[in-house]
């Protein structure tokens, strides 16, 4: 039988030792010592940054499997400006590269900086498919508001690179306790290099202040929420979208504005069969308009009458000057782009020889119809902005020299 000399088992059993015992417990105290260095928060947040293109910022990391990573309190932040973006209590990076979040907090005032990284992120080389989900997103305003999504979920489609698509669905709570109803946006980077955007709430309701700095005019719907679907569109051109969908309620005095020199007090509802725009200015709105019961100020009626030709009704007369004017019910289909302004009353009245009643009181038309229509943007300005020289013909189609007048025509339909 064969036999080794005894000093050559000694060096075989010194090199099976070494191999067996002292490597691995080497190779696992580095490892140790390696995950445990103080400095690997700025490894992960150096490595999140170059993923990402923004600002991290990552209190802890730990890994509680084999396999996982988990990062506490995690700031992201645009990388120019140094804008704080989204805060996340806890983040868990599993071995299929998936991540599983807490509580996420955005910030809604920066928006465009989000679309702006959101870009970056879909045209960078490297775009794994993934999927990200959320205990709880929070969308929080400046302002204190906040709004509440829970179950969140974002699926990541490896496309090309000219074409990449991220779906995301979340619950939000429904009218009824324990209701939750879903949400659904759809972000898709298109082979021109623009990114769409398509938002469905027909199932959930949007609160309208989150659409704010996106759809103009939605700051004067800030108490309202949407039923409907938005598309956006964001490239180097600027950004454009097209809403569908109703508005409601409206506080129609915050809408004209605090400063008006009219006051309309109502809850109205405000259905867009479409609201187009580019920028900031719309290109063309189509829809209803309606209003179960308010007051209006006299002066209103009389400039509806003069600037856009509507009819008065019958009771008219009747009315004191200076008076707030009580009415059952305000109706109109409206239809604004850039061959002007058309409107038609949709209120049911009876004994009233004029036709489509816009605003009815005790059964009877208040206020009808133009009598013309495609009116060009100015006379609909004058409304609410009025001409100050009281000698223009009340055709006229000048645009009040006043800085509101200025804005509120830029962002009207006009050719």
């Amino acid at each position: 039988m064969f036999s080794l000399h005894e000093r050559t088992q000694r060096r075989v059993c010194q090199v099976a030792f070494i191999a067996v015992c002292v490597v691995p417990t080497v190779l696992a105290i580095g490892w140790v010592v390696y995950f445990h260095r103080p400095w690997q928060e700025h490894d992960w947040q150096r490595h999140l940054e170059e993923s990402l293109h923004l600002r991290v910022e990552v209190a802890q990391v730990s890994a509680p499997r084999p396999g996982q990573r988990q990062f506490e309190r995690v700031r992201l932040a645009d990388l120019q400006s140094g804008a704080e973006l989204a805060t996340i209590d806890r983040v868990t990076l599993n071995r299929d590269q998936s991540l599983a979040m807490g509580r996420v907090e955005l910030r809604a005032e920066q928006f465009f900086r989000l679309v702006t990284a959101l870009e970056i992120y879909l045209a960078g080389s490297e775009y794994p498919a993934s999927t990200w989900t959320a205990e709880v997103l929070v969308v929080r305003s400046s302002s204190g508001k906040s709004w509440e999504l829970s179950n969140a979920q974002a699926t990541g489609e490896n496309g090309s690179q000219s074409n990449r698509r991220i779906e995301f669905q979340a619950q939000v709570a429904g009218n009824h306790p324990g209701e939750r109803q879903s949400i659904r946006l759809g972000v898709e980077r298109l082979a021109n290099g623009n990114l769409q955007a398509l938002l469905d709430t027909s199932q959930a309701k949007l609160p309208v202040w989150l659409l704010a700095d996106v759809v103009p005019g939605a700051k004067s719907w800030a108490g309202a929420e949407l039923v409907g679907e938005l598309q956006l569109n964001s490239g180097v051109q600027g950004s454009s979208g097209v809403l569908r969908g109703r508005i409601a309620p409206i506080d129609t005095q915050v809408w004209i504005g605090a400063d008006s020199p009219h006051r309309i007090t109502a809850q109205a509802a405000l259905q867009f069969e479409t609201l187009e725009w580019a920028g900031s200015q719309i290109r063309q709105a189509q829809g209803t308009l309606e209003a179960e019961g308010g007051t209006l100020s006299h002066a209103l009626l009389v400039s509806l009458e003069k600037n856009l030709h509507c009819t008065l009704g019958e009771t008219f007369s009747k009315l004191t000057p200076n008076e707030l004017v009580a009415f059952d019910r305000l109706g109109l289909r409206f239809y604004f782009g850039g061959s002007g302004l058309t409107v038609t009353g949709t209120c049911l009245t009876a004994g009233d020889s004029a036709p489509g009643c816009m605003v009815a009181a005790g059964g009877a038309a208040l206020l009808n119809q133009p009598a013309y229509s495609n009116l060009p943007a100015p006379l609909f300005v004058q409304v609410f902005c009025p001409l100050e020289k009281n000698w223009l013909p009340e055709s006229h189609e000048w645009l009040p020299a006043s800085q509101q007048a200025t804005r509120l025509f830029e962002r009207l339909p006009n050719k």
